[in-house]
């Protein structure tokens, strides 16, 4: 590896660890988190100064900012600056860090030594709030938020949902990359092994942070990897999830089990009494729906820069006037309009996905989907899903030395 790119290998760390953890002295209002701020603005800047040239390849990343750009202007009346620079800024790191790795700056093993390194430092840093609070102190490292449970912790991210939401894209991420390189499907009861010390780490933060969204999605993440005659040999893992859950009264089980019959019913009056914070996930969805007018002009080209902040607080009981909700889908659409959806799905695909029908795009849906678009676990799981497709490439490649090895 050339000098420049040793030196480039070092911005890769910089922006993935960046976009994978918060510091509690680098939170600013609305959970901004200042650090990531400054690391894209100065990407930003080494992007015009390394690449100073477009990329055919990168058309629909431009033509996302021109969509968000055009829809704020439309509704000059919340056109906010500082929102479009924002959404800028994360696009301009997407493309920098997509051209690093696409001139082979990354490799896999590097790729997976960044993995294991946060997951480390994520199981370090809760182990430490643990402690903290098992002892009684008054200060807990690294603590953004206090909850309604001594036993809910933020580890390395602002909020427990997101520690796990951002635990799952690593492991999957580590998960795929292994795949790759053992030209074969991951099998648990035989790999899992070799990756013992991650899979304690990474499953000791799942079940112990008090993260309700850890039960949900981690099933998901193992129904992906354990064939049925293997379940046997998970037994003591199943046991131990079980004296979790006893040991938790069973309060995070409970609101999940609750909170998933009440989505069923598609009522969001009963979807907010089931669980109120979850459902600011789930019920601007089923507001947008209600709202959706195929004619109107606004759901094409959207209502405005934070619409929602300005709409949701005012229907749905206990959210706080300023403060918006909902993710992707419906936040996305219904601030920039469907025309932005559209250009932003094939921006994604573009960069992230192997095929549209995979577990691959409905793992990233289902995590990623409830997440507003400005914001850093959408930044990562872009980050992460197209480094993951990278490395598929370069396999494929490697197999079939005729297909070309480019981001097409």
């Amino acid at each position: 590896m050339t000098q420049l790119n040793k030196i480039r290998e070092i911005y890769i760390w910089i922006i993935l660890v960046s976009m994978s953890t918060a510091f509690s002295f680098a939170i600013g209002a609305r959970d901004m988190n200042l650090l990531l701020v400054g690391v894209m603005a100065i990407i930003s800047v080494f992007l015009f100064l390394q690449f100073p040239y477009l990329k055919k390849s990168e058309v629909w990343m431009y033509l996302l900012f021109l969509t968000i750009l055009i829809c704020g202007i439309r509704h000059f009346e919340t056109f906010r600056i500082t929102t479009v620079l924002y959404s800028l800024m994360f696009m301009l790191t997407f493309l920098y860090y997509f051209r690093l790795i696409y001139n082979g700056v990354l490799q896999a093993n590097t790729y997976l030594k960044i993995i294991k390194t946060l997951i480390v430092a994520y199981f370090i840093t809760l182990f430490i709030q643990q402690i903290s609070i098992l002892a009684g102190f008054s200060y807990v490292f690294n603590q953004i938020h206090t909850w309604d449970s001594d036993l809910k912790l933020n580890a390395l991210s602002p909020e427990p949902s997101q520690t796990s939401r951002i635990l799952l894209l690593l492991m999957y991420s580590y998960l795929s990359i292994k795949e790759l390189r053992l030209n074969r499907n991951y099998n648990l009861a035989k790999d899992a092994r070799h990756d013992r010390l991650i899979w304690f780490l990474f499953l000791y933060v799942m079940l112990t942070m008090g993260s309700g969204t850890a039960f949900l999605f981690l099933p998901i993440l193992l129904y992906r990897y354990i064939k049925l005659r293997q379940i046997v040999f998970f037994l003591p893992i199943v046991v131990i999830i079980v004296l979790i859950l006893i040991s938790l009264d069973l309060t995070v089980v409970n609101r999940v089990v609750a909170f998933s019959k009440a989505v069923v019913t598609l009522d969001a009056t009963e979807i907010l009494r089931a669980d109120h914070s979850a459902s600011f996930r789930i019920v601007p969805t089923i507001l947008y729906l209600q709202m959706f007018d195929i004619t109107s002009m606004n759901t094409w080209f959207g209502h405005g820069i934070d619409y929602d902040v300005f709409l949701f607080p005012t229907i749905i009981p206990g959210l706080p006037e300023g403060q918006g909700t909902g993710g992707i889908f419906p936040t996305f659409l219904m601030n920039y309009g469907l025309i932005s959806g559209v250009v932003l799905f094939f921006m994604i695909n573009k960069f992230c996905f192997k095929k549209i029908w995979s577990f691959d795009t409905f793992f990233w849906l289902f995590m990623i989907g409830p997440e507003p678009f400005n914001t850093q676990l959408f930044g990562l799981s872009i980050l992460l899903w197209g480094t993951n497709k990278y490395f598929l490439n370069r396999s494929l490649e490697v197999e079939n030395p005729e297909n070309k090895f480019v981001l097409n």
